[in-house]
């Protein structure tokens, strides 16, 4: 998942609503995934999240401005649906789940939008390829395996980012142990 935002040549107005650009990834092991999933599900159930809407982490912070007006489709559904102290529960119980795993490991990405301009695509790479470098650190354990499951972001980005993975795991500097499907 990502948090913030980067685009090339980002504006001193961009870079103050947008200071950092972060990728998060959290590695489980795939035996425990059915069970998170039910897990999950059922808490958006009890918080009557309808199991088709995602509830972003950056809704509770818009959530609690009272006079915070958006265009924002999505945010708005919340707004009309639920409060905050709802919502602001239903986060932490998810993250809780997350304490219920044998195995769990959280890889952050970090990067300041300083207003240095770098193009877009070597920040996604440099994200991209220290995700996958301690993937493979934990690939390499025993006969592992790591499917990556990359929220989709627009129809262009995605894209971007499917080319970037198979660039990075075909000609980057990894041992064997990433492929493509």
């Amino acid at each position: 998942d990502e948090c913030g935002s980067y685009s090339d040549g980002m504006t001193d107005k961009q870079i103050k609503v947008h200071p950092y650009y972060v990728r998060s990834v959290i590695m489980i092991d795939a035996s425990e995934w059915r069970t998170l999933n039910q897990k999950f599900k059922a808490l958006k159930d009890k918080y009557h999240i309808p199991q088709d809407r995602e509830f972003k982490w950056a809704y509770l912070w818009l959530l609690s401005k009272a006079n915070y007006a958006s265009n924002d489709e999505k945010l708005n559904y919340f707004r009309r649906q639920g409060n905050i102290v709802q919502y602001r529960s239903f986060v932490e119980e998810s993250i809780k789940l997350l304490c219920e795993l044998s195995f769990k490991k959280i890889i952050l990405t970090f990067s300041v939008n300083d207003g240095e301009h770098h193009k877009e695509s070597s920040l996604l790479k440099f994200h991209f390829q220290d995700i996958l470098q301690r993937i493979e650190m934990e690939l390499q354990a025993e006969d592992n395996l790591a499917v990556l499951f990359i929220d989709p972001v627009s129809g262009e980005k995605d894209k971007q980012l499917r080319e970037l993975y198979y660039c990075l795991v075909n000609d980057g500097d990894f041992m064997g142990h990433l492929q493509t499907s």
